[in-house]
């Protein structure tokens, strides 16, 4: 049996799955439009072309509103993943190499309320 490339965390295209896709928590998902995209990552490097992408179970795909969040007074980062059908979750990015592994953008975090973040149901953690 031939092993599967390890692609947690990276931003994957494939022949035969259009667009581009963020692979967290063992599955992929679909980044709905470039403004999407561009809340989360500084530029298009680091993209990774593997057709092994599709062998992966398709998870919510991330749609307009997914960002990077903050409570206001606490450094602690979220992935704020907004699916089509506006259903939000945020997952706690655990450490700053887990941040810099999926190669998020720093300058893209927002400040929110911590009574809306609060509001916002927890998803998985990014270990």
């Amino acid at each position: 049996m031939t092993e599967q490339p390890d692609l947690e965390g990276k931003r994957v295209v494939a022949p035969d799955a259009p667009g581009i896709w963020l692979v967290l928590l063992g599955q992929r998902r679909h980044i709905t439009e470039p403004d999407v995209y561009d809340a989360l990552f500084p530029d298009g490097n680091g993209l990774v072309s593997e057709p092994a992408l599709t062998a992966l179970p398709v998870g919510p795909a991330l749609g307009a509103g997914t960002g990077l969040i903050r409570r206001d007074g606490d450094p602690a980062i979220y992935l704020l993943a907004v699916a089509p059908d506006g259903t939000a979750l945020r997952h706690w990015i655990t450490t700053e190499e887990t941040f810099h592994r999926l190669h998020l953008d720093p300058q893209k975090i927002y400040t929110v309320a911590a009574a809306d973040v609060a509001a916002i149901e927890e998803g998985a953690a990014l270990p």
